[in-house]
């Protein structure tokens, strides 16, 4: 007897000391768990008053001034409570980051303990003694434990997989019920039922003053009780029905609609056309529908070429840092896997398949349209943590399927609106250049001038222009780049601009050319070169001087003679050889003109205006319209060059930009 009085004792004793230090320590430890409090000095007065409260009451109780489970809850209550209200007051200086970090544990705390005395009352009450509150406080430690790990503190990655979560709360949330509805069955097998004197006959019930057999009562109680029982049964199920739909959905366990899914994704790749937005589409919808952690897409132009790349759950520099690492190998890899609609990254070479799980992906399911690559899904986990089913990845080579169609829609998309793009531009430049030629044509006594140029393309590389000098004078130029075009066209446009700065010095057109030309030599691609003629009238005194830099010559019509002749001074082409050598090949050639005499300047797009069975327009056609045109304007003259050129080349295709400069004497 003295041995368990003994051992009682202590056990007791022990008990009370380790609880209500244990609370204190508690206390303590808040000051520095989650993290370490500012507010409240780890070495102030409110460290050592709960210790001193639970020295109190340990004392209190082992003196049997209070009975140990008085001091025990007691103290517990009194520390608590000290505790709350320094919270209350202090409540405005604690840091927003250890409110958020404590939160579970203070919560799990408060609801732990109210239910565990609120338990330990109950059972007292009915006469048992036993430790069931124990079991409601290890909630205090997994509230710690749980904190470690959603927060990483102490350095510690506590981290349990969610499908052994799953599995877990399932078995608890089941075990639970079950526990539950037991519990209630036994305690509703305890239950007596009042019952009224109800006696059955084959057509009516009645009830009786004298009271029915016990095998009769017995019966109807049983009765009850089975009704009673299938009813909360049912209840019971509806209960872990739901439950279990809560965690289904809170784990991404709830079983897919892939019909519906399908109809949702070919609705988003209906709606997108532009390539951004159908990739963006797909993977986000593929992400929401199979709770995917991770999913990325990639197009290919020309099997090979990355156009495109979108991805969820990635930041965007991740993503694109990830692209560029693997675009062109994962092409040649999938290439090698030609036969297959899906494989695992586990079947990468080891440089990619390391890229890929790091990246968290899992399966790679190639897209193809019309036995072409044109793109790729990356698949990730699912967010449940659970394996691929044959369902899974029949949705996802259907998906690949139906994505190869939109892909395709949208690579046409995009070239037609480039086209339409560039055809908008085209019409621009087209409007640009056309504005930069002669708006206008200068005012002269005695002459007259029409010119036009007809580009081949939207842009050309034929121009002219009027350079004004002096009253009653004009330097008129017609030039040629090689080629046709957009790059003859920025040449055209460099010339154009050089020429009009450069007659602000009023040079003649020699000296214009080759200051020209010292310019352009070193702009110009070596395959590339301007052709040009210049001519400056001097209507005063009938004069004209002009410089061919390997331009067609100027054709003169002599009133006088009725003869065409040709001025052909020599020259090189700009940009064809240095400064030195253009200048020393460039002449000048004066004319004398007469009233009725008709200048033409034109374009190689002119005499080598083809027929459709390969024959040129020559000079011919302009020497005879020349010599015809008596009497006729210049404007007159240069409209029947341009009819007769058209009317030669019938329906075939201009081939080159013509130009056509007259001016007539008068």
């Amino acid at each position: 007897d003295l041995e368990v009085d003994s051992f009682t004792a202590f056990r007791d004793v022990s008990a009370l000391f380790g609880f209500l230090f244990g609370v204190a320590i508690w206390l303590h430890s808040s000051h520095y768990f989650p993290k370490s409090r500012t507010d409240q000095p780890a070495n102030s007065w409110q460290i050592a008053t709960p210790y001193g409260i639970a020295t109190l009451f340990f004392l209190l109780g082992i003196a049997d001034i209070l009975k140990q489970g008085v001091a025990m809850f007691a103290g517990a209550a009194v520390m608590s409570l000290f505790f709350l209200v320094l919270r209350f007051i202090r409540r405005r200086q604690i840091v927003i980051e250890y409110k958020q970090l404590n939160r579970i544990i203070f919560w799990t705390l408060i609801s732990t303990s109210l239910g565990a005395l609120a338990l330990q009352y109950s059972l007292a009450l009915s006469g048992i003694q036993a430790g069931f509150m124990g079991a409601l406080l290890v909630f205090i430690p997994l509230s710690y434990l749980y904190t470690i790990g959603r927060y990483r503190l102490l350095e510690l990655n506590l981290e349990v997989k969610r499908n052994i979560q799953y599995t877990i709360l399932t078995i608890i949330w089941g075990v639970a019920v079950l526990g539950l509805l037991l519990m209630l069955l036994l305690t509703m097998a305890e239950l007596t039922f009042d019952l009224p004197n109800i006696i059955v006959t084959g057509h009516s019930l009645e009830i009786s003053e004298s009271p029915l057999p016990e095998s009769r009562r017995n019966l109807f109680e049983n009765i009850i009780l089975m009704v009673l029982a299938l009813g909360l049964t049912y209840v019971f199920l509806k209960i872990k029905s739901f439950g279990q739909r809560f965690i289904d959905a809170k784990y991404f366990r709830g079983r897919h609609n892939y019909q519906q899914s399908a109809n949702e994704i070919a609705e988003v790749m209906a709606r997108n056309l532009s390539m951004v937005e159908l990739a963006r589409g797909i993977v986000e919808k593929l992400a929401k529908v199979m709770h995917l952690s991770r999913a990325g897409v990639l197009f290919f132009r020309n099997q090979q070429d990355c156009c495109c790349h979108e991805a969820h759950g990635f930041s965007r520099d991740e993503w694109t840092e990830f692209c560029i690492k693997i675009e062109r190998k994962i092409v040649d890899v999938i290439q090698r896997f030609s036969s297959e609609v899906r494989f695992s990254v586990d079947y990468l070479p080891d440089e990619l398949r390391a890229e890929f799980q790091q990246r968290g992906f899992r399966h790679i399911i190639p897209i193809r349209g019309k036995d072409k690559l044109v793109g790729t899904l990356l698949i990730g986990g699912m967010l449940s943590e659970s394996p691929f089913n044959q369902e899974d990845l029949s949705f996802l080579n259907a998906t690949a399927k139906q994505a190869s169609v939109a892909i395709e829609n949208a690579f046409l998309y995009e070239e037609l609106a480039e086209q339409e793009r560039l055809k908008l531009e085209f019409d621009i430049a087209r409007r640009i250049q056309l504005a930069s030629l002669p708006q206008t044509t200068p005012k002269l006594d005695e002459l007259e001038i029409a010119g036009i140029s007809i580009p081949a393309t939207e842009v050309g590389g034929d121009y002219f222009d009027y350079l004004n000098g002096y009253p009653n004078t004009v330097t008129i130029i017609v030039g040629d780049v090689s080629g046709k075009g957009t790059s003859a066209a920025l040449y055209l446009s460099k010339i154009q601009g050089i020429l009009r700065s450069l007659q602000s010095f009023d040079l003649p057109p020699r000296e214009l050319f080759i200051r020209a030309n010292l310019l352009l030599c070193r702009d110009l691609e070596r395959k590339s070169f301007i052709t040009a003629i210049g001519a400056w009238f001097d209507a005063n005194v009938r004069k004209l001087i002009v410089t061919r830099a390997g331009h067609l010559p100027m054709y003169h019509y002599r009133s006088e003679t009725g003869e065409v002749e040709l001025i052909q001074p020599s020259g090189l082409g700009f940009g064809l050889d240095n400064a030195d050598k253009f200048s020393s090949n460039l002449e000048e050639t004066t004319v004398k003109y007469k009233p009725g005499d008709v200048f033409l300047l034109v374009t190689d797009g002119i005499t080598e205006a083809r027929h459709s069975d390969g024959r040129e327009y020559g000079e011919d056609g302009l020497l005879k319209i020349l010599t015809s045109g008596d009497g006729k304007t210049a404007r007159q003259i240069r409209d029947d060059i341009i009819s007769s050129v058209k009317q030669f080349t019938q329906d075939t295709h201009q081939r080159d930009d013509q130009t056509v400069v007259v001016v007539k004497a008068l």
